[in-house]
């Protein structure tokens, strides 16, 4: 018996769908990648060219760096408020458990540094409305010195809350605390490390805005002028150089950065 003859078949076209080689495929995956997600929404990923111009995407990145230095510089607040408020407050009123002097050399001055930041906090949510954050910094240069005493007593305090390890009474004490501030599930020895790290992360906020802000090429002419000190990238550098120094002038500060 023969085999029946080959025929050559055919399917309408609205049933066709034609794939493009895996060249293809990959040529045009890799074009969109260097699209920013929001341009490949707006056009439907079906262009291999950005929309929007180079200066409005250095905009957008401003904004982003702002958006996060605000979001880091809020959340810090109220992490800060959370052990002044929830830890540090109630600890005090069980003497019993943690005695005085210990819960001083725990906490070291926080409170100090929580009013500082709140009224940080302030003066940059105004800077940013003044299109003046760089200056925020160089005017409060001499009170990040309060970070020098609690930097220095952290070892010392890290020590004496590891004295508490194994004790029923103080570690439930400690997680009634956390649970009441709803913090994340991790011992009171990270939580304390938050305003070393913040310090020592300043700097990282500074120089991601000093990508995208434009030069302004009298800046120096504008600073002798003692006229107001928009933002800028020459400001921004001077304020990145400033923080540096506030991280390395708190004892210990290049210490600290490296480990934070």
């Amino acid at each position: 018996m023969s085999a029946p003859a080959t025929r050559d078949g055919w399917f309408p076209r609205d049933f066709v769908k034609v794939i493009p080689s895996v060249a293809v495929r990959s040529k045009k995956a890799e074009s969109m990648a260097t699209i920013p997600q929001d341009d490949r929404m707006r056009n439907g990923g079906a262009t291999d060219k950005p929309s929007t111009s180079n200066q409005e995407y250095q905009v957008n990145f401003r904004e982003n760096a702002i958006r996060e230095l605000l979001d880091a510089e809020t959340a810090y607040v109220n992490l800060l408020s959370s052990l002044c408020y929830g830890f540090l407050h109630k600890l005090r009123l069980h003497t019993d458990i943690f005695p005085m002097e210990s819960i001083n050399c725990i906490f070291s001055n926080i409170e100090d540094i929580l009013h500082f930041q709140e009224a940080f906090l302030d003066a940059l949510k105004t800077g940013i409305r003044n299109h003046s954050i760089a200056k925020v910094f160089l005017s409060h240069q001499a009170a990040f010195s309060v970070y020098s005493t609690y930097c220095n007593a952290h070892p010392r305090g890290f020590m004496e809350l590891e004295k508490y390890t194994g004790n029923k009474m103080a570690s439930e004490i400690l997680e009634r605390c956390r649970k009441s501030e709803k913090l994340p599930e991790l011992p009171l020895t990270a939580h304390l490390l938050a305003p070393i790290q913040r310090i020592c992360r300043y700097p990282l906020h500074l120089s991601e805005l000093v990508k995208y802000f434009p030069s302004n090429p009298n800046f120096q002419r504008d600073v002798k002028k003692d006229q107001e000190m928009m933002d800028c990238k020459e400001s921004f550098e001077l304020a990145l150089a400033t923080m540096k120094k506030v991280a390395e002038m708190v004892n210990g500060g290049d210490q600290w950065m490296r480990r934070a």
